[in-house]
């Protein structure tokens, strides 16, 4: 079976703490939003929670850069109308400013581009939505519970942990950071992101919340 087959498998049989996760997220995001909504999903992926979430909203844009996670998008999205799936980089979205109602990044988005981007991802995420919009990011918890969660997690598709803390994991498929709450804060405070806060999803994800 491949990396992405047991990416694939990992998310449609998800170990306990990631299906905690999965729930909560959808709804937390559904939270934020109504049906006049038009959202953003940043990294898309496969298009989790987009298939979901799309029946709550007026419109959702999901943008990834790798071509075999969105046409798994697109599959996964075929039984709703008002998904549009587009191949885009998540730094330089090629979107006017202020047009979405919430943009949110799922997955450890922001700990997965290099330290040196993480700014200008939030700082994109803010350029596109509205005044009085939402910035999401979802990303993993620095705790030794997480730690220990993660590597089982790698290894059930398929990655290899060639090192691991509670700051950062190193795989065969490369490094992915776990950041602070402190250094989440100051990304969107420096983006002039207001009104930041913190949410628990499950036992192994955080949700960062800012306000435009």
């Amino acid at each position: 079976m491949s990396h992405f087959q047991n990416y694939i498998k990992a998310i449609d049989e998800p170990l306990p703490e990631l299906k905690g996760a999965f729930d909560v997220e959808l709804k937390l995001l559904k939270s934020l939003v109504n049906t006049k909504s038009i959202l953003l999903d940043i990294g898309c992926g496969v298009g989790r929670p987009t298939d979901k979430l799309a029946r709550f909203v007026k419109k959702i844009v999901a943008i990834d850069n790798d071509e075999q996670m969105l046409l798994e998008a697109t599959s996964r999205c075929m039984d709703v109308d008002n998904v549009e799936i587009i191949k885009e980089d998540a730094l330089n979205i090629n979107f006017p400013d202020n047009i979405f109602d919430v943009v949110y990044a799922t997955y450890n988005l922001i700990g997965s581009v290099n330290e040196n981007d993480r700014q200008k991802l939030i700082n994109e995420m803010r350029r596109v939505v509205k005044v009085g919009g939402l910035v999401v990011n979802f990303t993993w918890k620095t705790d030794d519970i997480t730690t220990v969660f993660l590597k089982e997690y790698y290894s059930s598709i398929g990655i290899e942990v060639i090192g691991i803390n509670n700051n950062k994991t190193i795989t065969s498929k490369g490094e992915f950071a776990r950041i602070p709450e402190a250094e989440l804060e100051k990304y969107y405070k420096s983006a002039g992101l207001k009104n930041v806060i913190f949410n628990n999803i499950g036992s192994v994800w955080i949700a960062v919340i800012g306000k435009k």
